[in-house]
């Protein structure tokens, strides 16, 4: 059985995207820095809070790796507007974003493992 706070979660995720993507319709503008806000973040640190029991060193491990992830997110939405700009597909822009992703993370996990 699924405990009741995470169908709330997960209704709650449901419900702001929904809200995002109805105001995407009239705001362009609006619903671009809204699909930026910290939706999940929060969502997701009450999760890892829950599921640790309140251990803050465990929490504050997904915050830092969290952090290291924006990188990789930034490169994502840069790499998919570059690939927007010169008209292609929708399918080709999101992997085009996905290869800058995964890519920065390869760099970044490489670099760490160098200064450790």
């Amino acid at each position: 059985m699924i405990p009741t706070y995470k169908i709330v979660q997960i209704a709650l995720s449901v419900v702001v995207i929904a809200v995002i993507a109805w105001i995407g319709e009239r705001y362009r503008g609006a619903a671009g820095i809204l699909a930026t806000m910290p939706l999940t973040i929060p969502i997701t640190l009450i999760i890892v809070f829950q599921n640790t029991g309140g251990n803050h060193l465990q929490v504050s491990e997904f915050a830092q790796a969290a952090v290291i992830g924006i990188i990789g997110t930034v490169c994502f939405l840069l790499a998919a507007w570059w690939a927007i700009a010169r008209a292609y597909s929708l399918p080709v822009v999101i992997i085009i974003g996905y290869a800058a992703w995964a890519l920065v993370l390869l760099i970044e996990r490489a670099v760490f493992r160098l200064l450790a």
